[in-house]
């Protein structure tokens, strides 16, 4: 291991442990429904809700959830298929590796989304 390969190492780590105690703190108490100390997200949660048209103090139905579920899914796949597809002309491509056909394009995009459910 060079000295480059050392410092970005340290660096990483360093910053990961000096993060991982007010990170943690923060999503305790989001998950806990206590309010943050610091409310970073807020407006931003604010105005999702407002343009999703969700109240936050109403619970979902099954049917609002696996609608949301599905439409999710379907979204993740065609970014996926889309990705796969223009794979060749991308910018950030050192590889060089080229667009797939699109069938199989979309058998790795529908495996790679059964894989994160």
């Amino acid at each position: 291991m060079d000295i480059e390969q050392l410092m970005i190492f340290t660096l990483l780590f360093g910053s990961t442990i000096l993060l991982a105690w007010p990170l943690g703190k923060y999503v305790r108490r989001v998950f806990s429904a206590e309010p943050p100390s610091v409310r970073i997200f807020s407006s931003i949660e604010n105005r999702t809700f407002k343009f999703a048209r969700i109240d936050p103090n109403q619970a979902m139905s099954l049917g609002q959830y696996l609608r949301a579920f599905l439409t999710l899914n379907l979204l993740w796949v065609v970014y996926g298929l889309t990705l796969l597809l223009f794979q060749g002309n991308l910018p950030l491509n050192p590889d060089g590796n080229p667009s797939m056909e699109w069938t199989l394009a979309l058998h790795s995009a529908i495996r790679n989304q059964a894989i994160l459910i």
